[in-house]
């Protein structure tokens, strides 16, 4: 088996399952369906996980982690960061991050869409 706890990019985008093996149905099914996904760690270790909301597809291309982009500050915030360091680090490393097709996507939920109050 290779080993796929190699750092692909920077510190904060790994392939599965990193250094210490994320259990459960959710990963176990990623796995499955894409097992060259990519993630977002972070610099807080595994804390980005609080901020996946799900899996994207997209025709023609492999699924891909997705993340929702306040959840992401969120995140920092709640691991002892400064709001505007978290803005900062997740818009410059996270963001600005991309190192092909198995790369998360970040998703901004807008509750004015029309159907917003639908999906909860």
């Amino acid at each position: 088996m290779k080993d796929k706890s190699k750092t692909i990019c920077d510190a904060n985008i790994r392939k599965l399952p990193v250094t210490k093996p994320r259990t459960g149905e959710f990963w176990n099914w990623l796995e499955d369906i894409n097992p060259e996904a990519l993630l977002f760690d972070g610099p807080e270790d595994y804390a980005f996980d609080r901020a996946i909301i799900g899996v994207a597809t997209r025709v023609g291309m492999t699924p891909v982690v997705a993340y929702e982009d306040v959840k992401l500050v969120e995140v920092l915030v709640d691991e002892g960061w400064d709001y505007t360091d978290a803005v900062e680090w997740v818009e410059i490393n996270t963001k600005g991050s991309y190192v092909g097709e198995n790369t998360p996507i970040i998703i901004e939920l807008h509750e004015q869409s029309p159907y917003a109050n639908e999906a909860k």
